[in-house]
């Protein structure tokens, strides 16, 4: 005790001895950045607390618009203990680092896009004492607290403004996110209240921005299990056991509880390879430049080096060692709920804009909503997608105590996954923007010559050289007289092909090419992605190729769409979800017999979307086949489906509940759809008004979120309504450039004159729908005893993950694997279940495979090959 006492006293002896200035300097270079500075920089301490004794650093950026108008704000960082230089060189500043692996010379800065100081001036301060560059004279000191850092920067700001009078008219805001969610509300009521008794200079405070802020620690701990549930990071089963057995209370668990405390650790087992702050990141190894976080280790080397102390003018011998966050810094946490905080300032009428990506589990938007629910003010505008470039960029809502709320689509706890989004949000916010108020003509096709076989293609148009696989094209003719001319593609394993898997893949719609599958989901080639420019794309090789591992015929059914044709235009049957399937059947028993050398491979069906409704089907019927002994016997091993429509209204009800896990309605409005609705969304009784209006309020939050992939932008075409997604849209251009290029067609060996028009997706293609479940058929296959994976996209409103999990446990199967994540190199690429039907549940993506490929490669080749994903 001595020994520390006397290097106390030392440490103080020298400190007092340190010459310093309670000023700010003009910084023009710094070490790391090219060329003098494109903004102004000023740095600097003030001394605050009993004879100044607390020497707080500082950042000033000048507005690079009109500095002398533009608001001034006070950014914050959390913690506590994180330097407001993770601010300036992460989230919302002009400087940022090249993310580059360190050398040991000094990390490279460059400017940014998406700057606040663009249209605002800001003090990044580092507070409290111990924070970044902050010190104290005194080391035996108070340790520092909530409600103290309050009143610290409150006089900092009164002491920062009178050494910068022409900056007292401008409006002031305090701002910050994280922990300072509960420093914050109570800086803006110390600076209130500083006003009120007239204390010089006056503030014009005008309010507060937070980012996904800390408001009650129990509350935002507690609602991580429901926001887990709601974005598929949980099971269903853990989630009902964890309300049942816990109550609600997931945090300071009662000890005697043991059941909730074993389904807590459930969860954390469950969620320990998610990274919290960005759940679509997975943890990794943070020495890896590959690890999104190693770039918070640049700002460490950056600034513990000597010259940048020097440019940037610290007190030597202040701080020691430089950490962007110092968790070890002493703080009292003293203020238990900034609510309270929150709920005088709105009685004040300030402005506050209240920040939360959707996608952190650290604070979750649940538990923001949560709480500013409990102030209880009416909503004056109600939830609805603020815009970016017509693209919805999340939600947001606006009380009568002059306060919004906005979700940030696929944002973490921070700006920095959101930069530009964040920039937007802020700058209309600053200025009081926010909320900115058919067959194609048949020909005589009996009169077409055509060959019922295949043809092997070497070489394609718009493809470098010779294909790298092996790739024939044909005809199959089904039906009566084989009128029914069905067209394939079939490209073998580049593996072992006499002993791989042999797969059939149908295209959703109905009405959708399989080639759709082929060069935008799992197939061994794509298209060169560049805008679209009226040429016929290039064509280059993939990586994450099913074909790399099975043999697969891409078919395209039913009859009308793609290459797939009549030979009888007058036919009077239409095609139907149970004739596609006994279709299929014959066309592969058909195709067998030309290829016998395939006899013996296990044979599975596999498909997305709309195939949901008719690949069960087409199992059942190569089942009863065999049990029929029809020939050639199909070595049938089970099947694999994509965010299947299994039931329809099943699916659309549940869009509602997904759509409120994912933040894309607000707790009001799905409370009210629950308790009008009662679960029926879809076929409403005209007499429930309620209802009906409250689903048009739905519709209308969600009209601009592309349903296939929720965060991804949505394209609108007034020519083309169904290509919803822009990357579809392309593809669709791409795709129809290519197939319908008379070259191309004789490439493929297409019958002249068969089709006209080749369309990715035909949607009008005349149809009956006549399969209106088809859990049915999963059950009868699973009493079959055939091997089944079913995954889904967590990111997908159209086929909600939700509809899955729900029609997958009317099955009233067992679990013989439990909800767990399944893994790509150390990081969780989704997660995944199995049942004792031998069924397997994956969640990770959107609507198709064209957004994780390589996750759906992976998970492919483990379960085909028999191992757990």
């Amino acid at each position: 005790m001595g020994s520390w006492m006397l290097k106390l006293i030392q440490l103080q002896l020298v400190l007092v001895l340190i010459q310093h200035a309670d000023s700010g300097s003009i910084i023009r270079y710094l070490p790391g950045f090219e060329g003098p500075l494109p903004f102004e920089l000023e740095t600097g301490y003030i001394g605050v607390g009993e004879a100044e004794e607390d020497q707080m650093f500082y950042y000033f950026i000048k507005s690079e618009s009109n500095p002398e108008e533009d608001p001034l704000l006070v950014w914050l960082t959390g913690g506590p203990g994180c330097s407001s230089f993770s601010g300036l060189v992460y989230e919302n500043g002009p400087l940022a680092f090249k993310v580059d692996a360190y050398n040991g010379s000094i990390p490279s800065l460059v400017s940014t896009t998406y700057s606040w100081t663009k249209v605002a001036n800001i003090i990044y301060l580092d507070q409290p004492v111990g924070t970044g560059f902050s010190y104290s004279r005194n080391p035996l000191a108070d340790i520092p607290s909530d409600t103290g850092a309050a009143k610290r920067v409150d006089e900092f700001l009164r002491k920062w403004l009178d050494k910068h009078p022409e900056y007292f008219s401008n409006p002031f805001y305090v701002t910050g996110n994280s922990y300072s969610g509960k420093v914050i509300p109570a800086i803006v009521q110390e600076i209130s209240n500083g006003n009120c008794i007239c204390c010089k200079p006056q503030i014009n405070l005008q309010g507060y921005v937070l980012g996904n802020p800390v408001a009650d620690t129990d509350q935002h701990h507690n609602s991580r299990i429901p926001f887990a549930h709601g974005m598929a990071l949980i099971s269903d089963e853990l989630y009902a056991s964890m309300k049942r057995s816990c109550g609600g209370i997931y945090f300071n668990v009662d000890p005697l509880n043991t059941e909730c405390l074993k389904l807590v650790q459930d969860f954390k087992k469950c969620v320990s390879s998610i990274y919290e702050e960005l759940i679509l990141e997975s943890n990794c190894d943070t020495t890896s430049p590959d690890c999104y976080t190693y770039r918070y280790s640049l700002s460490e080397y950056w600034a513990n080096n000597e010259s940048v102390r020097r440019a940037l003018n610290v007190v030597k011998g202040t701080t020691e060692k430089w950490e962007r966050c110092n968790y070890n810094v002493h703080c009292n946490k003293d203020i238990r709920s900034s609510i309270p905080y929150h709920m005088n300032n709105s009685i004040e009428g300030y402005r506050s804009l209240i920040l939360s990506g959707d996608h952190d589990m650290t604070i979750p938007f649940l538990a923001t909503q949560d709480w500013i629910r409990s102030l209880n003010f009416s909503i004056i505008e109600k939830w609805r997608p603020w815009m970016v470039l017509n693209k919805v960029a999340g939600y947001t809502q606006t009380y009568a105590n002059k306060m919004t709320f906005a979700t940030v689509k696929g944002g973490g706890h921070t700006l920095e996954y959101k930069p530009e989004e964040s920039s937007i949000l802020f700058k209309r916010n600053s200025k009081n923007t926010m909320g900115i108020k058919l067959l194609l003509l048949l020909l005589p096709l009996v009169l077409i010559q055509h060959a019922d076989s295949g043809s092997t293609i070497r070489y394609l148009p718009h493809f470098q050289g010779p294909l790298p696989f092996e790739l024939e094209t044909g005809y199959i003719g089904v039906g009566e007289a084989e009128e029914e001319q069905m067209f394939y593609y079939f490209i073998k394993s580049e593996g072992n092909p006499e002993e791989d898997p042999l797969l059939v893949w149908l295209s959703g719609g109905p009405g959708c090419s399989s080639l759709s599958g082929l060069l935008f989901e799992n197939g061994p080639m794509t298209f060169k992605i560049k805008s679209y420019n009226g040429s016929t794309p290039s064509m280059v090789s993939t990586t994450y190729s099913w074909t790399k591992v099975a043999n697969i015929i891409y078919l395209d059914q039913p009859v009308g769409a793609g290459f797939s044709y009549s030979r009888n235009p007058l036919a009077s049957d239409i095609a139907s979800d149970t004739g596609s399937a006994k279709r299929v059947h014959e066309f592969l028993r058909k195709w067998l017999a030309k290829h016998p050398e395939f006899l013996s491979n296990p044979f599975y069906v596999a498909g997305n979307s709309y195939t949901g409704k008719v690949v069960p089907a087409i199992v059942q019927e190569i089942s009863n086949g065999n049990g029929l002994c029809f020939k050639p016997q199909i070595n049938l091993q089970g099947y694999v489906l994509g965010d299947p429509l299994t039931d329809l209204d099943n699916n659309r009800n549940l869009r509602i509940p997904y759509a409120r896990g994912m933040a894309l309605i607000s707790e009001e409005l799905y409370e009210s759809l629950r308790r009008s609705c009662r679960g029926n969304y879809v076929k409403v009784d005209p007499l429930n008004t309620e209802c009906l209006r409250l689903v048009q309020d739905f519709e209308k939050c969600i009209s601009g979120i592309d349903a296939t992939y929720i965060l991804g932008p949505k394209y609108k075409d007034a020519a083309n309504p169904y290509e919803t997604n822009p990357y579809a849209h392309i593809m669709s251009l791409q795709s129809s450039s290519w197939a319908n290029e008379e070259s191309v067609r004789r490439a493929l060996q297409v019958h002249k004159g068969s089709v006209g028009k080749w369309l990715r997706c035909y949607r009008e293609i005349p149809y009956r729908y006549d399969v209106i479940s088809s859990v049915p058929y999963h059950k009868n296959n699973s009493i079959q005893g055939y091997r089944s994976l079913i995954f889904s996209g967590d990111q997908d409103m159209l086929v909600p993950f939700l509809a899955t999990q729900d029609w997958i446990r009317s099955l009233n199967y067992s679990i013989v694997d439990h909800w767990r994540p399944w893994m790509i190199q150390n990081q969780v690429a989704g997660y995944t279940r199995t049942y004792a039907n031998k069924m397997t549940f994956a969640t990770g993506g959107g609507h198709t495979m064209v957004y994780k490929p390589e996750e759906c490669y992976v998970m492919f080749k483990r379960w085909i090959s028999g191992q757990p994903l």
